[in-house]
């Protein structure tokens, strides 16, 4: 049996959820179809505040870094946090600049 999560590329389609992101880094730059999420999440502060991630592939990513720009409709971001989900998803944490 298969798991759930065995075929990342129609998870990840660019005419279904994903959108196609630019990464660039030492490594160069990919593009890549990522799925961006958006949410609000409680602060040390005792606030709100925004959490921007984007899921991608963990093999289209391979090489990234902490500091690696993600491009994404003429906006970059930041990746400050690199959390694998699992054999096949990374999640990103991004920091808008």
């Amino acid at each position: 049996m298969k798991p759930w999560n065995s075929n990342v590329q129609t998870f990840l389609n660019p005419n279904e959820f994903a959108e196609m992101a630019q990464i660039a880094g030492a490594f160069g730059t990919i593009t890549t179809p990522v799925i961006f999420d958006s949410e609000y999440v409680p602060m040390i502060t005792g606030t709100e505040g925004r959490l921007i991630t984007a899921l991608a592939s963990s093999q289209a990513i391979l090489g990234i870094k902490h500091g690696d720009i993600l491009t994404f409709n003429n906006q970059n971001y930041q990746i400050i946090g690199i959390h694998p989900t699992d054999l096949l998803y990374t999640k990103l944490e991004l920091k808008e600049q």
